[in-house]
């Protein structure tokens, strides 16, 4: 019996010792902040047609303080993504991107302005299964420089611990919006839950059992 317990005692204490690996792939400045008029620092853009303050922190502009705009005029065929690789160590488990007071401004021009969110495994890649899709006038995410409360989104990935992952705002080109139309964001963070290696697993087993056998006696 007392050889029991203490196979028990150790097995416990390698399963709390074995824990959840810390290390993993991590985001620059999820607050989305930076100087006036231009993209958040540690993020990059990519589009088409797009001017210099498309993608830009609002700094302190009367309407949209603390928020980054992506302002996007289908007139001039504009269309782009807002990105950057996550940096650190690679690791397999699941990552959730989370963001925070979205919106979306109408200027009465259109009713499909669209905003992508999700992974890639490159900066100009396609967003991975999962990634989550706002249509102005459909979603109705309302912009608090609108008046409205803007709304929260998370997307999540499971990753093997081998790729390069992406975070991407994307906005695409629209078939029939003619005029402009800006989405708001607030601010994102990333967390992560690893995938116990099969080690670790293996011990819960071992400590989960010799629970069952003690109870038992």
């Amino acid at each position: 019996m007392k050889m029991l317990q203490g196979f028990i005692k150790v097995t416990m204490t390698m399963v709390l010792a074995t824990g959840v690996a810390s290390a993993a792939l991590t985001v620059t400045n999820p607050e989305l902040t930076g100087p006036s008029g231009q993209t958040p620092t540690g993020w990059a853009v990519e589009g088409l047609n797009l001017e210099s303050d498309d993608f830009r922190y609002a700094g302190t502009s009367t309407a949209w303080t603390g928020y980054v705009l992506m302002d996007m005029n289908q007139q001039n065929q504009e269309s782009g993504r807002m990105y950057q690789q996550l940096t650190g160590t690679k690791e397999a488990g699941t990552y959730t991107w989370q963001i925070t007071e979205l919106g979306l401004a109408d200027f009465g021009d259109g009713t499909d302005g669209v905003l992508n969110i999700g992974f890639a495994t490159s900066a100009d890649g396609a967003l991975l299964d999962g990634f989550v899709s706002l249509t102005e006038g459909v979603d109705g995410f309302n912009s608090p420089a609108n008046g409205g409360s803007g709304i929260t989104k998370s997307v999540s990935y499971v990753s093997d611990g081998t790729e390069d992952l992406f975070l991407v705002f994307e906005r695409p080109a629209t078939t029939t919006l003619t005029g402009r139309s800006v989405t708001s964001v607030g601010s994102t963070s990333l967390s992560f839950v690893a995938v116990p290696e099969p080690s670790a697993a293996a011990l819960m087993a071992l400590g989960g059992l010799g629970l069952l056998v003690r109870r038992r006696r």
